[in-house]
């Protein structure tokens, strides 16, 4: 019937990389107004998307990378109140966190 079904045990969780345990935006909540703030794996380019709840880009920054501490102001404020996706991407490191405004 199942002989070629193989179960293995978790070996554990992977907490992600420097970059996704760094990446923090504030004030969040916020009004639109935000900081982001994280610190690169490389000096690569970063990339910072935003994406809506249902996955739809709503903003997206290039800047250069320093191999160090980044950070971005953004104005969202042109963005409806709810809750957001933010992604930064730098080399072949990503980190992800959830960003509310409120209006």
């Amino acid at each position: 019937m199942l002989s070629n079904l193989h179960y293995a045990d978790p070996t554990g969780i992977n907490n992600g990389s420097a970059l996704q345990n760094s990446v923090t935006v504030s004030p969040n909540p916020g009004n639109g107004i935000f900081v982001l703030n994280c610190n690169l794996a490389s000096s690569d380019a970063v990339n910072v998307t935003i994406t809506d709840a249902i996955g739809r880009v709503v903003y997206t920054n290039t800047e250069t990378g320093n191999g160090s501490t980044f950070r971005l102001e953004m104005d969202l404020s042109s963005l409806a109140a709810g809750m957001y996706n933010v992604k930064v991407t730098n080399g072949t490191s990503e980190g992800i966190t959830k960003l509310v405004i409120t209006q």
